[in-house]
């Protein structure tokens, strides 16, 4: 950032960016497959410690400053690469109890599973920095380092986003937010570190991550295009309804859209939005799955929906959003917080119960001279105001699906 500086008001154009949620890992697991002895571990170590070079953002950290937040330079890389045995699932689990130490710049650790014919790496990343596609593009630099290709600095910036269009808000919204600014201005607080790891480490104290993945072989994916195009609906809306149809009590969907654009820094470039779906079981999967459609469809045609989320969260003190998360995990008493939990839809009626990210085609160069991408799969961190997640990526014609939620031991 050559000594600029990103603040929190600017990063929190992603809802993502609730610097003290304590549930906000996403990763990346690619399969690369031994073509010949060239391909060993060391490689790929130097690979990944090269490409957190190539990138601004994980050549930075975050500073905290009297509520605000904003990225600063580093001279080396807060980011980690280890070597490991494990199922990645395993290493998950673990990784999440161990809080990210944004603050030393560390936003991604990379994990090389050694095995005897096939490798994987296991990219696992802060949502700061993690939206799937930054992992994806980070994915590929550790390719193209080990392929000794050329690599392009990624600066940290917002230039080739996608433009988010002003949204007019009812005047009593509008209200109601500036007298809770106001309430939290008198009675709130400043949060530090210390209560960033304090709520991490309680939050995870007594929660496990579970995680279920399914692949839908390249047969049964072209039956699915060929079923939703029949229908005239999306394939995203078509794996909405088939959840819904398998659980029907899900009604409040969150649908992660992208504002990225041409933006290829590492960054989180999401924008969450939420709809509410009834599953008629009186009725047909295609009358449902159609109905489905609809209502995905108007809302993300219409940015005052498709971006309310977003927009809304720039309303309000960064420092009232922390509240609000310290008050839910971290047993922090605040009767404006608590009010906010409310607000931000982290619990009730409004809260998401299945949010669904969907990577679309996963595009990565997938053959080289020493190695092949076999596989790739992908996870997405449920937030405060998501109860279960459904993560989705399609790679050489074939759709991987990870189903994670977390329980309470």
């Amino acid at each position: 950032m050559n000594g600029n500086k990103i603040n929190r008001s600017q990063a929190q154009q992603s809802l993502h960016y609730f610097l003290f949620d304590p549930n906000i890992y996403t990763s990346v697991t690619l399969t690369l497959k031994r073509k010949s002895d060239d391909l060993s571990i060391e490689k790929i170590k130097n690979a990944v410690e090269k490409a957190y070079t190539q990138n601004e953002t994980t050549m930075s950290k975050v500073v905290l400053d009297n509520g605000n937040a904003y990225f600063e330079n580093m001279s080396e890389t807060g980011c980690k690469v280890f070597i490991d045995q494990r199922n990645w699932l395993d290493i998950l689990n673990e990784n999440q109890k161990n809080t990210f130490k944004i603050n030393e710049g560390e936003f991604i650790r990379t994990f090389i599973i050694d095995g005897k014919e096939e490798i994987s790496v296991f990219i696992m990343a802060h949502h700061i920095v993690g939206d799937g596609f930054a992992q994806v593009l980070f994915a590929q630099d550790i390719l193209s380092n080990l392929a000794g290709e050329a690599v392009e600095y990624k600066a940290l910036n917002n230039q080739n986003d996608e433009v988010i269009p002003n949204i007019k808000y009812q005047f009593m919204k509008k209200l109601g937010i500036k007298l809770l600014n106001a309430q939290w201005k008198k009675t709130g607080k400043t949060f530090t570190w210390e209560d960033y790891y304090d709520i991490h480490q309680k939050f995870w104290e007594n929660r496990e991550t579970h995680v279920s993945t399914t692949t839908i072989t390249e047969d049964e994916l072209l039956r699915m295009k060929e079923e939703s195009k029949k229908l005239g609906i999306t394939m995203n809306s078509y794996i909405v309804a088939k959840q819904l149809e398998k659980n029907p009590k899900y009604e409040v969907i969150g649908i992660p859209t992208s504002y990225r654009g041409n933006n290829r820094s590492l960054a989180n470039k999401i924008a969450a939005m939420k709809v509410r779906c009834h599953y008629n079981t009186e009725a047909s999967f295609e009358e449902n799955a159609k109905a489905i459609h609809a209502i995905i469809k108007e809302s993300i045609e219409d940015p005052s929906k498709k971006f309310f989320v977003v927009k809304s969260v720039e309303l309000f003190a960064p420092t009232l959003v922390d509240g609000a998360l310290m008050a839910k995990y971290a047993g922090y008493k605040n009767e404006t917080a608590e009010k906010m939990i409310s607000v931000m839809a982290m619990s009730g009626e409004n809260k998401a119960q299945l949010g669904v990210t969907n990577l679309t085609n996963v595009k990565l160069k997938t053959e080289y001279d020493s190695f092949k991408v076999q596989d790739v799969k992908v996870t997405a961190a449920s937030m405060a105001t998501t109860r279960d997640v459904l993560a989705v990526c399609t790679f050489e014609n074939r759709m991987n699906l990870c189903f994670s939620t977390v329980e309470s031991n």
